[in-house]
């Protein structure tokens, strides 16, 4: 996993699965809570807007649910 952040813009990637065992799941999806002071404007998955994401003022976080995808497959969260 990493991350970075410029410019008022956030990046987390979460890298493809190394290695291997028996029984290994082929398949994973994630649920992302970001905390941050102000309501996101957008959130995107892989460089696509995404709608499947809500906000919580409460708690100051934006839930999102990122779709199934497979283990050796980076995926790259931006906001």
């Amino acid at each position: 996993m990493k991350y970075r952040t410029a410019g008022g813009h956030h990046q987390l990637t979460l890298g493809p699965t190394r290695g291997s065992f028996a029984g290994q799941g082929r398949q994973r999806g994630y649920e992302l809570r970001i905390h941050t002071a102000h309501r996101p404007a957008a959130i995107s998955v892989d460089g696509n807007r995404t709608q499947r994401w809500r906000w919580e003022a409460g708690d100051s976080t934006a839930y999102l649910r990122l779709p199934v995808a497979s283990i050796r497959q980076a995926l790259t969260v931006t906001w």
